[in-house]
This record gives structure tokens, sequence and C-alpha cells, in this order.
């Protein structure tokens, strides 16, 4: 029942079809986050899911308009409205990333228009640790002063 939810869920988002929601509110506010782009199918279902390529935030910080951190989403899915954010909403060149981006949150629905944004790639490593070899520079010792490892 659960993969049947999503992938209703699913269909909607990706062509398009979103319920409108009144701006303005109290519940719909300005923010900037930080988050993983993520495989919403894959999150949810598992790795045995079938292929669809919908992607979602996972938000790692969320702060408002005057700099204030909202605890309540960190570590929550947050879904992209389609028609601003169908770069990171769809495909694999974001997936996996990091992703900072400034937008309105619509608390109540969980979901973020993206007003715009910017991705870091977290499979890019600047030091390679395999050939790493200056262990005598750790400074670890044991009580008789001998360098152990």
């Amino acid at each position: 029942m659960k993969l049947f939810h999503v992938m209703i869920v699913s269909l909607f988002m990706a062509h398009g079809i979103v319920i409108p929601t009144a701006r303005g509110n109290e519940n719909d506010i300005a923010v900037e986050i930080t988050g993983k782009n993520i495989n919403l199918i894959k999150t949810l279902c598992g790795e045995e899911a079938p292929e669809v390529n919908l992607n979602a935030l996972l938000a790692t910080e969320i702060k408002d308009a005057d700099g204030n951190t909202i605890e309540e989403y960190e570590g929550k899915i947050l879904h992209y409205l389609p028609h601003t954010a169908t770069e990171l909403m769809t495909g694999a060149v974001h997936l996996d990333k990091i992703v900072f981006l400034k937008g309105v949150l619509y608390k109540n629905a969980q979901v973020v228009a993206v007003e715009e944004y910017a991705v870091q790639d977290t499979t890019d490593q600047s030091e390679d640790w395999e050939d790493w070899d200056d262990w005598d520079e750790l400074g670890i010792t044991s009580p008789s002063q001998k360098q152990i490892i």
C-alpha cells in the first residue's frame, strides 16, 4: 500500500499536476535550505523499488528569512514544486549531491518552491587517502612513548 501511495504522488508530481496553495498565509515562509537531493522512490521503498526518476530534498538545515533555524523540518523529506525545480526533481544529474536553495516552504504540504539554487558535488574527494602515508605526523603514542598505529 505504501508503494501505491508513492507511485500516485510520483505520477502527479512528474506530470506537473499540483494542487494550488494560497500564498501569503502563516504556513508559507521564505527559507534557505541545505540538504541532499535524493531519489524519493529508492529512499522510501528500498533498492528493489522500480526505477522512477523522481527526486526530493532531504533537508539538513532550514533557516527562515531572518536567519532563524527551523528545526522541525531538519531530517525531513521535502518535495519540489515541478515548475520551479525540474532539474533537481528528475534525473540523475544532481542526484546524491548537496543542494543549497532559496525559496518558499509550504509547511502544510512539505513542499518547496525553489527560487534559486546551487549544487555541490559530494562524489569529488579532494584528498586521495589510498596514497596517504604520513602516519608519523599523527602524533599518536602509547604510554611507553612509542608510536602506535
